[in-house]
């Protein structure tokens, strides 16, 4: 997606209450949104079909009126199965097959700060605190069928509502819901720990390394040798520990990447495209061209069109 780049710096509709809505939909075959992290919070829902949800190395099967709650600061992806094949090689479940006919999704993104108050208590020392500071699990995920996680449920799909129609007074309910939300995980949940595995975090940390790297220097001509060294990597190990990362290679990282950025700027300008498209490290109009159409499932000319 045009908006899901690493680091995120997440845009907020108002700066007082960092809270957003987005809704996706996602065809076979194609990611929802590349590897990537933010400071923000999110919670995903699958509305329709079933997602791959990977968090850090794992992979999460979530299912259409299920959810996933994604901590602060970690990586994420989403997936569609490609037939017979599971993101990441991870074991597919039993019924893995319908996992690869798309599905669409919303994410409420929200900052931590929404949880604090002007002075410090208890319930910001005792329970906010682990959330915030990475003591934490990676995500939690809700089904329906038990009483806390069908209330969960139930306050993300309100909190859809408050903040499709920002009715009078929405962010009182939103914040309520919030608080809600979190009262019902803490006090069923035995999740928590002391910390994370260090091994997961030396390669998260190392992956982000990677990503600010592409971030940065997506329009150079980037070398897999030179992105592996930065990472403490031999080429080979480097493609599979990227591959099992972010669920693709490095090129077809790359690629998508500068496509989303390609997107960005033929819907917020109207410079030429073969100028957008050298900006974005693309050197050949014929192959930018073909990259574009099998990531945004159109021409860039039909796409600014669209826009």
């Amino acid at each position: 997606m045009d908006k899901m780049l690493l680091k995120e710096n997440r845009w907020m509709d108002d700066v007082l209450f960092p809270m957003n809505l987005h809704r996706f939909a996602c065809s076979r075959n194609d990611n929802i949104f590349t590897c990537h992290w933010h400071d923000e919070l999110e919670i995903i829902q699958i509305r329709t079909g079933h997602a791959c949800i990977q968090v850090g190395t794992e992979i999460v099967p979530v299912r259409a009126g299920e959810a996933i709650l994604i901590n602060s600061g970690e990586l994420h992806a989403g997936h569609v199965a490609e037939a017979g094949i599971w993101p990441g090689n991870a074991v597919p479940p039993p019924d893995a097959e319908k996992f690869s006919e798309g599905f669409s999704f919303s994410a409420i993104v929200f900052h931590p700060s929404l949880l604090y108050g002007s002075t410090c208590d208890a319930v910001q020392t005792r329970w906010l605190d682990p959330v915030v500071k990475g003591r934490f699990p990676a995500w939690m995920g809700f089904r329906p069928g038990t009483v806390w996680e069908d209330r969960i449920l139930s306050d993300v799909r309100e909190m859809e509502v408050l903040l499709s129609d920002k009715a009078q007074a929405y962010e009182v309910g939103l914040k309520g819901l919030l608080f809600d939300l979190f009262f019902r995980i803490l006090a069923n949940s035995s999740q928590l720990s002391d910390q994370k595995v260090p091994t997961e975090s030396i390669r998260s940390e190392r992956m982000k390394l990677v990503l600010a790297h592409i971030r940065d220097y997506h329009a150079t001509r980037l070398r897999i040798d030179e992105v592996a060294d930065l990472a403490g990597f031999s080429p080979g190990h480097f493609c599979s520990f990227f591959r099992q990362m972010t669920g693709s290679t490095f090129i077809g990282y790359l690629n998508r990447y500068r496509v989303n950025r390609a997107a960005d700027l033929l819907r917020t300008t109207d410079r030429k495209i073969i100028d957008i498209a050298m900006e974005v490290g693309f050197d050949n109009a014929s192959y930018f061209i073909s990259r574009f159409r099998q990531t945004m499932r159109s021409t860039p000319q039909a796409y600014r069109n669209e826009g």
